[in-house]
């Protein structure tokens, strides 16, 4: 998969978050990512369904927010932070099963 972003909106994201997209979007090449949710912040004519997905990365366990293009093949990154301790055990749980 392909990730863009808006690269203003990466350093925002830098400043609040602690992690730069570009880490982010190695989650998509990994297999042990999940989707925890689709959802629509705007609801009308014009909003695109969100993503919320989880996984592990070299820095730690992530959350990242983002769209599917309709091109099939990209991924645009919305927003990216580290996982509470509540989520990394809630996804260590789902990998493993329980």
């Amino acid at each position: 998969m392909h990730c863009t972003w808006d690269p203003h909106k990466n350093q925002v994201n830098i400043a609040k978050h602690g992690l730069d997209f570009t880490d982010a979007a190695r989650l998509f090449d990994l297999p042990d990512h999940l989707i925890l949710e689709e959802f629509d912040e705007t609801p009308n004519e014009a909003s695109e369904d969100r993503i919320r997905s989880i996984g592990p990365i070299a820095q730690g366990t992530i959350i990242v927010v983002s769209v599917d293009r309709e091109d099939g093949e990209t991924i645009h990154l919305i927003s990216a932070r580290f996982a509470t301790p509540l989520e990394r055990r809630r996804y260590a749980n789902l990998i493993a099963g329980v």
